[in-house]
């Protein structure tokens, strides 16, 4: 017979090595901050932010610091307890001669007031004979120059409003040194007249206008700074760039309050936060809101640069 073969069995492979899986990646770390990049506000004891990054621009960086540290020194001077006093100096009327003029035109002519009413601005603005025109000139003999105004001022009541003019105390001020007065005085001395015959209070100041920022070492450098203000914050030169002061604000970020800082410590800045820091009581938690620029490129403006303050009043400092 012949012989079956039995049938053979194959052996069970032997399983392959499972590869092990590649590891997962790595969660990516969030870029580290530029601190030029216009982000949030970072807090930090003795500082608005810490993460303001400087300008880099030696002259500008100068002017920055002073802005952001007169800012911070009306704070502090506002949340002080008790809280200080005006400071008691004499008045504008016994030192110098002061005009008023009243039921005077619109400062600014109706067709360049369309800017005062975009967005970040929003002002009332008469158009009307409504003005206060107040000129500050020194007293007779001391000054022999034929245009010697050293303030010239319109104010509004009704709008709660202030436009400076002409503003050249450096140049124009011949007084001797024990009696001059500062800008301060001066420009809170126009507010508290007019304001007064209307029976309004200086504390519901609404905006000042610093117009005609045009020729002179002082409006050259203030151009300078509102320029680089817009660069900072990769404005349109044809629009009203708004910078605001607060860090706490819905979305400001450090390139804002930057711009903010540097436009603080421009002289037609720097003098309206020491006003309000010398008048604590008059001008009782009164604070810079934002500052609106304009360029001679904006339209619905004048020729010149403009900065447009417009204040707040805090309840709890």
């Amino acid at each position: 017979m012949p012989v079956i073969p039995k049938p053979i069995t194959p052996k069970p492979a032997a399983p392959k090595p499972v590869e092990p899986a590649p590891p997962a990646p790595k969660p990516l770390e969030p870029a580290q901050p530029n601190l030029g990049s216009g982000l949030q506000c970072k807090r930090a004891p003795g500082d608005a932010c810490s993460n303001v990054a400087p300008y880099e621009n030696a002259d500008l960086e100068s002017v920055r610091a002073k802005g952001r540290d007169a800012q911070a020194s009306l704070l502090e001077t506002q949340r002080a307890n008790p809280l200080p006093q005006d400071i008691n100096r004499a008045t504008v009327s016994t030192k110098y001669e002061h005009v008023l003029f009243d039921e005077r035109p619109s400062p600014i002519s109706p067709d360049e007031t369309g800017f005062l009413g975009q967005d970040g601005l929003q002002l009332s603005f008469s158009t009307e004979k409504t003005w206060v025109m107040s000129t500050t000139r020194n007293q007779a003999g001391v000054n022999p120059k034929l245009d010697n105004i050293i303030l010239e001022t319109y104010t509004s009541p009704k709008d709660r409003g202030i436009v400076i003019m002409d503003s050249r105390n450096k140049e124009n001020d011949y007084s001797a040194p024990q009696d001059k007065l500062p800008w301060s005085d001066m420009a809170m001395f126009d507010i508290k007249t007019a304001f007064q015959e209307a029976k309004v209070k200086p504390d519901e100041l609404r905006y000042m206008i610093r117009g005609n920022i045009d020729t002179g070492s002082s409006a050259e450098k203030t151009a300078e700074c509102i320029e680089g203000a817009i660069v900072r914050t990769a404005g349109d030169r044809a629009k009203v760039n708004t910078f605001r002061s607060d860090p706490n604000a819905p979305g400001v970020t450090t390139n804002e309050l930057a711009a903010y800082q540097l436009l603080a410590g421009s002289d037609h800045v720097h003098r309206v936060l020491l006003m309000l820091k010398d008048y604590p009581t008059t001008m009782r938690n009164v604070r810079i809101e934002s500052l609106g620029v304009t360029t001679p490129a904006t339209k619905d403006a004048t020729d010149e640069y403009n900065i447009i303050i417009k204040f707040v009043k805090i309840e709890n400092p």
